[in-house]
C-alpha cells in the first residue's frame, strides 16, 4: 500500500492548548524528512498540525501516553508496506520508547529530535524513573501486550 518512509512524531504533554518546546523540536525534526509520510501520534495531534498546516499528516490520536503511542503505531502499520518506520522523540525519552517497542514487538528506528536538528541533548532524571516504572509495570503484568496484534 505505502512504499514510503513513515516518520512518527510523538506528542508530549502540552500546557493546555500550547505546544511545549520539546514538542516543537520533535515536529521540526519530523519535517526535515522529505518524501516521507509524517505521522503525529498523541492526544493533541490537531495542535501539532498548527506548525505545518499545509503538510499532509496522518493523525493517530487515540492515545495519551507513551504506551498508547507505541500501540497506535503498531496497529496503524499492520498490513501497510512502509520501507522504514522512524519514531522521533526527545533524547531523554528514547530509552523508554525502545523498551516499549521491545514489549510490543514493534520494529522501527528511533531518533532524537535534538540530534536531527542539531541541538544539545537535555538530561531528565524524571525519564529514568519513568523507564524504571515502565519496566516494573511490564514485569508485573500491568502493561498488557495481548491488546496489540
Amino acid at each position: 500500500m505505502f512504499k514510503k518512509k513513515l516518520v512518527c512524531v510523538l506528542f508530549n504533554a502540552g500546557k493546555g492548548d500550547e505546544l511545549t518546546q520539546q514538542c516543537r523540536e520533535r515536529i521540526l525534526a519530523g519535517l526535515t524528512f522529505e518524501n516521507s509520510i509524517l505521522c503525529f501520534v498523541g492526544a493533541k495531534t490537531w495542535l501539532m498540525k498548527t506548525i505545518c498546516p499545509d503538510k499532509i499528516v496522518i493523525e493517530l490520536n487515540n492515545c495519551s501516553d507513551t504506551v498508547g503511542n507505541i500501540k497506535e503505531i503498531k496497529k496503524f502499520i499492520k498490513g501497510k508496506n512502509f520501507i522504514e518506520i522512524l519514531i522521533i522523540s526527545n533524547h531523554y525519552h528514547l530509552r523508554r520508547i525502545k523498551l516499549l517497542m521491545k514489549i510490543f514487538n514493534l520494529e522501527a528506528n528511533v531518533e532524537s529530535a535534538e540530534e536531527i536538528i542539531g541541538i544539545k541533548n537535555k538530561i531528565s532524571l524524571v525519564e529514568y524513573f519513568l523507564y524504571l516504572f515502565t519496566y516494573i509495570f511490564w514485569i508485573v503484568g500491568f502493561i498488557k501486550t495481548k491488546e496489540v496484534s
